[in-house]
């Protein structure tokens, strides 16, 4: 399931979105490594423009806290959507239509 925020406040907001909450909900770090000696984790962020819809986000988004309390307030609207259902492969080695019917066919 896909989410979509759409920014309700009328100004720009910036959310990051920390490894303890979103990385966990999501089963998978989106974090940047910084690279040298002290190597160490750089929490992504989520920015929206006024009145701006951002698509396609993980549901992930919705249990960092910040994104939460926005939600509460009426700053951000959800929506959740379905994945478009997907269409079975074409199997007929001479990639033609099923059914279809060619010169010579009997």
């Amino acid at each position: 399931m896909t989410i979509t925020l759409t920014n309700t406040s009328g100004r720009l907001k910036t959310f990051t979105l920390p490894h303890e909450s979103y990385c966990k909900a999501r089963g998978r770090c989106s974090c940047t490594k910084t690279s040298g000696r002290d190597a160490r984790r750089v929490p992504s962020s989520l920015t929206l423009a006024a009145d701006a819809r951002l698509e396609g986000l993980d549901e992930g988004v919705l249990s960092v806290p910040e994104i939460e309390r926005a939600l509460r307030a009426g700053d951000l609207r959800v929506e959740r959507k379905l994945p478009l259902p997907v269409r079975p492969a074409n199997t007929d080695p001479n990639n033609r239509r099923a059914g279809k019917r060619t010169r010579g066919d009997a």
